[in-house]
């Protein structure tokens, strides 16, 4: 009886999970949906040198939020369980952080604009360098807000503001880029885009906790922010450590050359937002199974999500490495063929992201420092190992390197994990499931590669969606014959079509009621 409660509960912590994970997935879909035609516009209306010193921007703008980040955001999670009594304190300790951050950020800049030659080939971004601190600030502050709702259970409305923000965003900044086309009202675009979320967290603090200023909890702020800058200056290495090859090409090479090398390290975004989503919908409960020593719980999630994930990056990766010239052409035009080689390259690195180890390392308080040692002894080799790609294999080399290292962080902190959550190989043997998507993925591939030998007269984008289409259809039957989703993931399926029927017929009743 006891066994069956506790499966029960489980299928409901999973179920539950799901649906968060659901609600924020379709919310980012949203919001990149509405965004994610301002590169393609701005590819097809900026020369390539103009549109290298675009991405080498806004690749600053990514790191220093990265940099700078250092994990206080994710605090919110933990400290909502540790001190419920202050989370009006715990939310606007994060946003006084990153503010002082921030500021001191644009001061630096404002005075120093030159520090990019350091960096950079040739001096095209220092007229841009003060305006793009003032960006920083602003989205340093307000990008980092989102965790205060998703922490306080209140999922329906951070989708809301996702999207929202996002949306705003992409208006803001198509019509910047359509209108003027300069980087400068891009960025300015940016900082109105930041300044409204803002101005939405602001209010969402002040309804939820009945006012928005509190008195500062120095203990409290000291013991959230001491919690969260071990994990942070890890989470600095890191960002030194896979954002180095980006800054190594733009040393050797000029902004034209750069633009060929970005574009191959597109990323595509909603496999970015599935991975988040799923986090951010499991890391609160991961801190509530910490917080009980319950890693039987925490190891049962992480597997579940990590065979989750790979259900769709899986098919995702096999699609676009078979169709990767097809894909780079039709979204950044034929200027950019050069960029296919490294885009192929860079799917391999894609994989990695089901792992979603770095949420799972963030439980363990004696792990703090652990990505700060991988990192510093990772940074010397991994320079070396760009400096010989580099040499050996150009822009491709550099590429096969960056990879290289990824996979190697991500084996060695999955294996410290691993030892920490006490797993054995009974617990890995749950991902043989991994096989069959895997070959459903396979099955796949090879029906598209058919078809397009079959197309490779037509115009390319007639190719790609026939292709997606042979392949979406395939890879759905044969993973369900090979048995690659499971029988609760079939129920909850069939249980939304059910629940959409519903709807339907009752919208249709309804109508015919009226009529």
């Amino acid at each position: 009886m006891s066994a069956r409660i506790a499966a029960t509960d489980n299928y409901g912590e999973h179920s539950g999970l799901n649906r968060r994970a659901a609600l924020l997935m379709a919310a980012n879909v949203i919001a990149t949906a509405m965004s994610f035609a301002l590169p393609l516009l701005l590819v097809r209306t900026m020369s390539q040198a103009e549109y290298g010193l675009y991405k080498q921007a806004f690749q600053v703008l990514q790191s220093a939020l990265n940099l700078l980040n250092l994990q206080v955001a994710v605090s919110v999670f933990y400290f909502n369980e540790r001190a419920p009594g202050k989370k009006l304190q715990v939310s606007l300790n994060v946003m006084i952080f990153y503010g002082l951050v921030g500021a001191l950020l644009f001061l630096i800049f404002l005075v120093w604009p030159g520090w990019v030659t350091l960096i950079f080939h040739g001096d095209d971004l220092v007229p841009h360098v003060p305006l793009l601190g003032l960006a920083i600030l602003c989205s340093l502050v307000s990008t980092n807000l989102d965790a205060v709702p998703i922490a306080a259970g209140d999922f329906r409305l951070a989708s809301a503001l996702i999207v929202l923000s996002q949306g705003a965003k992409a208006v803001l900044m198509i019509i910047a880029g359509l209108v003027f086309g300069s980087l400068d009202a891009i960025l300015i675009a940016a900082v109105i885009q930041c300044l409204m979320q803002i101005a939405f967290m602001v209010i969402y603090i002040r309804r939820r906790f009945g006012r928005f200023l509190a008195a500062i909890d120095w203990q409290l702020f000291k013991s959230q922010i001491g919690n969260a800058l071990p994990f942070g200056v890890g989470g600095i290495a890191s960002t030194v450590l896979f954002d180095m090859h980006i800054y190594f090409v733009s040393y050797y090479f000029n902004p034209a050359t750069f633009a060929i090398y970005a574009v191959g390290c597109f990323q595509l975004p909603l496999l970015g937002m599935l991975v988040g989503s799923f986090a951010n919908a499991f890391n609160p409960e991961m801190a509530r199974h910490k917080e009980r020593n319950d890693y039987r719980a925490i190891i049962n999630l992480w597997m579940d999500v990590i065979r989750k994930l790979a259900f769709f990056f899986a098919p995702a990766f096999a699609l676009l490495l078979v169709m990767r010239r097809e894909f780079i052409t039709l979204l950044f035009t034929e200027n950019y063929a050069a960029s296919v080689s490294i885009f192929a390259i860079n799917l391999f690195g894609m994989l990695l992201g089901i792992a979603v180890h770095l949420h799972i390392l963030r439980l363990f308080d004696q792990l703090k420092f652990f990505r700060l040692k991988l990192y510093l002894a990772l940074i010397p080799v991994t320079l070396g190992a760009l400096y010989i790609g580099l040499r050996l294999g150009g822009l491709i080399g550099v590429a096969v390197a960056a990879v290289s290292i990824q996979t190697l962080d991500a084996g060695v902190t999955m294996a410290a994990i691993k030892r920490e959550l006490g797993m054995s190989r009974r617990d890995l043997r749950r991902l043989t499931s991994l096989l069959r998507i895997g070959a459903a993925a396979a099955a796949a591939a090879l029906a598209t590669l058919a078809t397009r030998f079959t197309l490779r007269s037509a115009h390319a984008m007639s190719t790609f969606l026939v292709c997606a289409a042979v392949f979406g259809v395939v890879y759905l039957v044969t993973a369900a014959a090979v048995g690659a989703v499971s029988k609760e993931e079939k129920a909850s399926l069939s249980n939304l079509l059910d629940a959409l029927s519903r709807r339907g017929a009752r919208f249709r009743i309804s109508s015919a009621t009226e009529s």
